[in-house]
């Protein structure tokens, strides 16, 4: 009493506007973070990147402290945050090795572990992380966002706010219309990004979403034309299924290409709701170097 609307519409509005945010070189392309309650969706030609960034982003709140407002937030209540990242193709063994690999690990030595040196490994390098790890494997389209809400309440049980899903990636989710959802005939991909933005933006279980999305075989012939920026400039919304409708279900939309050759991840902005993404961007991937070689303050590496 003397609370009431008041106090429920600052919760409300403090946890609405909660932010992640990034330490490496992506931070120049999500200066003001990821919101919370939305899909943000990242787009490739196959190989061509999709999981590197996703990986990098989840590396970037587990090994940083950027993030450690969350703590203090509305979001947990009396529950520890816990990262879920849900991989349809990788092993948990190759998941654990690209998380370790932006920590300065060569990835080829790292695959020569067994599951069991790279938890110690891991844990060992987040155990001062006020955020867990959750990867869940499954096969492709085997399951879907009914069984991810399932997970998720079951994390809840358990003490665990599950405050972020990396989903690697939607078209290896289960496709699991509803009547509403065969009635409208959208894309299948537009349907679960849209079951995964609804997840997201749930009353009780809200978080950050973060997935990818394949573009079609058509453009491939676009991309090989150009190099860097030109390349995901190139490709446009017709390459991807259910594009204008897909549109409507994210907060950032974006295309991203990794030249192994050269070392350069390309970034093009195709949609941002939340007007936080400045242009196109091109990094230059360097392997992290030992302690004694790092770079002096003023250089950046990503």
């Amino acid at each position: 009493k003397g609370r009431g609307l008041g106090h429920a519409m600052h919760k409300y509005k403090a946890k609405s506007e909660l932010r992640i945010y990034l330490s490496s070189g992506l931070r120049h392309f999500f200066p003001r973070g990821l919101l919370l309650s939305t899909l943000n969706v990242l787009c490739s030609i196959g190989g061509g990147g999709k999981s590197v960034i996703l990986v990098d982003i989840m590396a970037d709140i587990l090994f940083s402290d950027l993030n450690n407002h969350i703590l203090d937030s509305a979001l947990l209540g009396d529950k520890a945050p816990l990262i879920l990242y849900v991989s349809r193709e990788l092993s948990e063994s190759q998941v654990l090795a690209r998380i370790l690999s932006t920590q300065g690990y060569d990835q080829d030595i790292l695959l020569t572990k067994t599951e069991e040196e790279l938890e110690a490994i891991f844990f060992e390098h987040t155990k001062g992380s006020p955020f867990s790890l959750h990867i869940h494997c499954t096969e492709a389209k085997s399951e879907g966002y009914e069984d991810l809400k399932q997970m998720i309440n079951e994390f809840e049980r358990e003490g665990l706010k599950t405050i972020m899903v990396v989903d690697d990636y939607l078209d290896l989710a289960k496709y699991e219309p509803s009547a509403e959802d065969d009635k409208a005939k959208d894309a299948p991909i537009v349907t679960k990004a849209r079951h995964l933005r609804n997840l997201a933006k749930s009353d009780t279980t809200p978080f950050f979403a973060l997935t990818a999305a394949q573009i079609l075989g058509q453009a491939v012939n676009d991309f090989n034309k150009y190099k860097g920026i030109d390349k995901i400039k190139a490709w446009n919304l017709s390459h991807l299924q259910g594009s204008a409708k897909l549109q409507q279900e994210v907060e950032i939309l974006c295309a991203v290409h990794y030249d192994k050759k050269q070392r350069v991840m390309s970034v093009h902005n195709m949609k941002d709701r939340d007007g936080n993404i400045q242009g196109n961007l091109d990094l230059l991937v360097i392997p992290m170097l030992p302690d004694k070689f790092k770079l002096s303050s003023e250089h950046y590496t990503s």
